[in-house]
């Protein structure tokens, strides 16, 4: 996070009109309706700490490119180091609204709904971000379970700038910063199609979100899978929608999302084990894999969440009928 060089700068643009408390809903409602609303283009730098909980050396350039388009959402992200990668994602409706805006809009309307029972969030001051004025958000888990979030928005149009995500110790896991940024790039529609376009030579990732519904070989949409978690950290809901059931999971509490994974433990044909329990980590995500012999069952949990959290909702999953 960029640092203000003055104490008394902090406490100047803290009393600012329109960096009042009261406007912590509005401000992260702004951060959402920007990703609904916004052309931009810019260059970010990506960092992300190991194992040894360091964020040196871990630094990656990123293009990412966003357009809307006859109510639709378009993304291209590229790598700027190493091997040229990129993701695209394409035609999301922007009227989709998931389960974690849903929550940060109820919470808008009752203090004891969505992230204020589980978060304290302040106004912590202005700053520049990408030669653009900022307003940073600190958002602290009152829990164990969750993790904390430091944000800087564009004071004009609520567009995340910088992003900080820190652990329990205070120690920052993960870090992504524009540092330029274009917020009107050009609108032609032969220019948007083709630099959303994905190169042959590069790897493209689709989006999870337009997948169609699973269905049965009759047609049917598919069912709900045989088991569930007996236990989440208070305040997380089921993120899935329409009666669509992927291969896992996803549980959200407004700000953090974890999805369950569940597979066989054993080999189809010979009755080979398939993996054993395990932890890995790449900055603010981590994965918790185990086993549950009874069920024949290898659960893994993959999320923003501090490693407790993962371990206690993958050993609470119970099989129902």
């Amino acid at each position: 996070m960029l640092r203000q060089t003055t104490a008394s700068f902090l406490l100047l643009f803290a009393s600012c009109d329109g960096l009042a408390q009261d406007s912590v809903p509005e401000w992260l409602a702004k951060m959402d309706a920007s990703q609904r609303s916004l052309n931009y283009e810019g260059v970010l730098s990506y960092q992300y700490a190991g194992s040894a909980h360091s964020l040196a050396d871990r630094v990656y350039g990123l293009r990412v490119r966003h357009y809307i388009k006859d109510g639709l959402e378009y993304d291209h992200i590229e790598t700027l180091d190493g091997p040229e990668q990129e993701i695209v994602r394409e035609g999301h409706d922007v009227n989709c609204v998931h389960a974690g805006p849903k929550l940060i809009q109820r919470s808008m309307q009752s203090s004891q709904s969505g992230y204020k029972r589980y978060y304290d969030v302040d106004v912590g001051g202005a700053g520049r971000v990408a030669d653009r004025d900022t307003v940073r958000l600190e958002i602290r888990p009152k829990d164990v379970y969750r993790l904390g979030y430091l944000l800087s928005l564009d004071k004009e149009t609520g567009l995340l700038l910088q992003s900080e995500i820190i652990d329990q110790q205070g120690r920052v896991l993960e870090r992504f910063q524009y540092l330029m940024v274009n917020l009107e790039p050009s609108s032609s529609d032969e220019l948007t199609a083709q630099r959303l376009m994905p190169s042959q030579a590069r790897s493209q990732l689709a989006s999870q979100e337009n997948a169609p519904h699973l269905e049965t070989p009759d047609g049917r949409d598919a069912e709900p899978p045989p088991w569930q978690p007996s236990w989440l950290p208070a305040g997380f809901t089921l993120a899935q929608s329409d009666g669509q059931f992927p291969e896992g999971l996803s549980y959200t509490d407004g700000m953090a999302v974890f999805s369950i994974f569940v597979d066989s433990l054993m080999a189809a044909n010979n009755d080979t084990l398939l993996a054993t329990e395990g932890v890995q980590r790449r900055g603010a995500s981590v994965s918790y894999t185990t086993t549950l012999p009874d069920h024949q069952a290898l659960v893994t949990v993959v999320g923003e969440i501090p490693l407790l959290t993962a371990r206690q909702v993958a050993t609470s999953l119970v099989w129902v009928n």
